[in-house]
């Protein structure tokens, strides 16, 4: 699963979402892997796009941080 800042609010991201393509804002992406690792981005803002169970993140800036629960 995948939480993204979109710029209407914190956008979630589970397998089989519909199409997306849509602007970020400035905020934090948390990422849960198959394997149930778990992944924290801090961003600037940038565009994000889901098709075919792919995400892309498209952003100038990002650092890695702590994910909110180990």
């Amino acid at each position: 699963s995948l939480n993204i800042p979109g710029e209407m609010g914190l956008l979630g991201i589970l397998l089989n979402h519909a199409p997306l393509v849509t602007p970020l804002t400035k905020g934090r992406i948390d990422l849960v892997m198959a394997d149930k690792t778990k992944k924290a981005f801090l961003i600037d803002g940038g565009f994000f796009e889901v098709v075919y169970n792919q995400a892309t993140v498209l952003v100038e800036k990002i650092k890695p941080t702590e994910p909110l629960d180990k």
